[in-house]
């Protein structure tokens, strides 16, 4: 359930991020471009879309959006292996071992059986 909802959380967060930096990026190059038009367009649009120098500006723009979500990736994760480390390391409890004789008994049977079997065989012959 933590890993569904702090993904759905991680990708929205992401995404807002991308797509503020990118208008701010853009905006403060090139004040020309329509913020819906580049928000509306996706990234394998671009070039149909824009072209020039603000093809130029739009990539460089997508650029710095792209960076700052990988630098918040990288930041959650080192965060999760921070905290996992506060977790302390306990032993789980064996169950198996409860089980450990019943099994041996019947290894032990299954082994008899089969020695009865071949002396069996031997004898026949």
């Amino acid at each position: 359930m933590c890993q569904t909802l702090s993904g759905a959380y991680f990708v929205a967060i992401a995404q807002s991020i991308f797509a503020n930096r990118m208008l701010q990026s853009v905006l403060s190059s090139a004040d020309r471009l329509d913020p819906t038009q580049l928000l509306g367009t996706g990234a394998s649009e671009l070039q149909d879309v824009f072209s020039g120098d603000d093809l130029k500006e739009v990539i460089n723009a997508y650029m710095v959006g792209i960076k700052d979500v990988f630098t918040f990736s990288l930041a959650c994760a080192a965060f999760a292996v921070l905290l996992s480390l506060l977790i302390p390391f306990k032993r789980l409890p064996d169950h198996g071992k409860k089980d450990r004789p019943a099994i041996e008994e019947v290894a032990v049977e299954m082994k008899k059986k089969t020695e009865t079997a071949d002396g069996e065989k031997e004898n026949e012959s």
